[in-house]
């Protein structure tokens, strides 16, 4: 199935994840949403971002996954595009 998908994720504590090209960038203790598409598979893009462990970081959320004090709380899907859901 192709779609767009919105995660929710806790930061527990403030945290500074380091993003490639972004560098740098600073998250305060919160909840935030991440909006993304996976027009070539939903389910295989979902289990990646819900895998701490990655080979290679590939897109700009897998930095912050990636840090101790995040952890995903929700996971919307839907088959449409983003600025329609």
């Amino acid at each position: 199935m192709k779609g767009v998908y919105v995660l929710l994720m806790h930061i527990g504590r403030p945290a500074i994840a380091r993003t490639g090209s972004l560098g740098r960038l600073h998250f305060e203790k919160g909840v935030y949403a991440y909006v993304g598409s996976a027009l070539n598979g939903l389910e295989p893009r979902i289990s990646r971002h819900l895998s701490k462990r990655k080979e290679n970081m590939h897109w700009h959320i897998d930095y912050l996954i990636g840090s101790p004090y995040a952890s995903t709380e929700y996971v919307v899907m839907g088959d449409k595009q983003e600025s329609r859901m």
